[in-house]
């Protein structure tokens, strides 16, 4: 069993602040070594916050941000789906019912949005998250993840 966490709260960011901001930025090199604790730019969380198909989470303990997870609706012809992203719990927390709530509240919305899934990534490198997801009931697809980097326009 998972320890739990004294004042663990797990709240839905409706506004932005200079403090959300830097704490959000502490969680980042947790996700990627490329990523920098620096705060998030107010005019990226902010379109995160005012998106009306994103929902960003936040668990803290007190005024420490200690995790989050940004879901997303995708809305195609035929379906809509959640697109689950930026799940992230700081290191010393790890291990704990940081996550589990998280999740818990990932799922809750994906009901109140009235999705019946939610897909995402990991990196291979988060081993951790890869024994957290199966045990929530999470299944690998068997897919190919392809991404395009934008080129700059050539002068003509």
């Amino acid at each position: 069993m998972s320890k739990s966490v004294e004042g663990l709260q797990v709240v839905r960011v409706d506004e932005y602040s200079d403090e959300l901001a830097a704490g959000y930025g502490q969680l980042m090199p947790e996700l990627s070594p490329k990523h920098t604790d620096e705060p998030v730019s107010k005019q990226r969380l902010r379109r995160i916050i005012n998106s009306p198909d994103r929902e960003l989470f936040i668990a803290t303990v007190g005024e420490r941000i200690i995790g989050s997870v940004t879901m997303n609706t995708i809305v195609k012809p035929t379906n809509e789906f959640g697109w689950f992203d930026n799940f992230v719990v700081v290191e010393e927390f790890q291990g704990t019912t940081v996550a589990f709530a998280l999740w818990r509240q990932t799922l809750q919305w994906c009901r109140e949005q009235g999705l019946s899934y939610f897909e995402f990534t990991s990196n291979r490198r988060r081993e951790r998250a890869h024994k957290f997801y199966p045990r929530q009931g999470a299944k690998v697809r068997e897919t190919t993840v392809w991404r395009m980097d934008i080129p700059e326009p050539e002068d003509t």
